[in-house]
């Protein structure tokens, strides 16, 4: 993306300026004066590159309706140059970050972390910043945080990605350090809402490397327009091991496999064209022999 020089109207803005810091308090004077600091160039970036005026620190939250203001800061830094982060804690005493890890190539982008939705489980939020003051959600993502013998470790469990009204969902395999289910389909909250808490149980996806129809079976039930696309892919080290893909309400692909033995597996693609109804009844009607 490429932006004009930065101007001086943008170079004489600060972020020292009392509104721009309204509805926010800070833990003491150096974590006042380490935010002020960190969010000066990225402020001015936004200015002077992309045309984007940040008023106040406030409106990074507009979409974000989980925080409670007034808010206090509680500690910033810069922990590579061209990058933010800032610890927050809300009137409700809930706690956030906020992190913005490259204010030169990737300006425009900026993460919410809420922590401890749930214990040991932390929720991010990634927006996209644009002209038209319209900030838009772009991915959701699930951490898990592990202990082990003092060791704090994170896991991404769930991630969504959102763009073009299209919504692409990953989830990790139960039972396959590198497996991933990943399923793309038309942008509706409430579906998203309810994949994340179907996944979100460990022991729910640990065979569905084998045969994603039970998701893709629950997953078009649940969308009412029936000529919608859907793809849906299991997968372990990059390798597919099963997959549907339905375009405009015609299935085009199904790959299963099958275990044979303990040491013999086969891969089967099956590429053809059949009207949604048409294949599940197939394979309602196969699997129920």
């Amino acid at each position: 993306m490429k932006f004009g020089k930065l101007t001086k109207k943008a170079k004489r803005k600060g972020v020292e300026q009392e509104d721009f810091w309204e509805d926010v308090k800070f833990d003491n004077a150096d974590a006042k004066k380490l935010a002020t600091q960190d969010f000066k160039p990225w402020k001015n970036n936004l200015e002077g590159y992309a045309e984007i005026e940040l008023k106040k620190f406030k409106d990074l939250f507009s979409k974000f309706n989980e925080i409670v203001f007034p808010v206090e800061v509680r500690h910033s830094d810069l922990s590579y140059p061209g990058t933010l982060k800032v610890d927050i804690v809300d009137n409700n005493g809930k706690e956030y970050s906020l992190k913005q890890e490259d204010i030169y190539d990737e300006m425009l982008e900026y993460s919410i972390r809420e922590k401890n939705r749930e214990p040991l489980v932390d929720v991010e939020y990634s927006y996209l910043l644009s002209k038209d003051e319209e900030t838009e959600l772009v991915k959701f993502s699930v951490i898990k945080l592990k202990e082990d013998e003092e060791i704090k470790y994170t896991e991404k469990v769930y991630e969504t990605y959102i763009c073009d009204n299209i919504s692409l969902q990953t989830v990790n395999l139960y039972g396959e350090e590198n497996g991933k289910l990943k399923i793309e389909h038309p942008r509706n909250k409430e579906i998203d809402k309810e994949i994340l808490d179907y996944f979100l149980e460990d022991d729910g996806t640990k065979w569905y490397y084998y045969n994603v129809f039970s998701v893709f079976n629950w997953l078009v039930n649940k969308i009412s327009d029936k000529e919608a696309s859907v793809h849906i892919i299991a997968e372990i080290d990059g390798e597919v091991y099963s997959e549907i893909e339905m375009v405009k309400g015609i299935v085009k692909k199904h790959v299963v496999t099958q275990i044979i033995n303990e040491g013999e597996m086969h891969i089967i693609k099956k590429i053809f064209a059949k009207r949604l109804n048409e294949f599940l009844l197939e394979e309602k009607n196969r699997i129920s022999k």
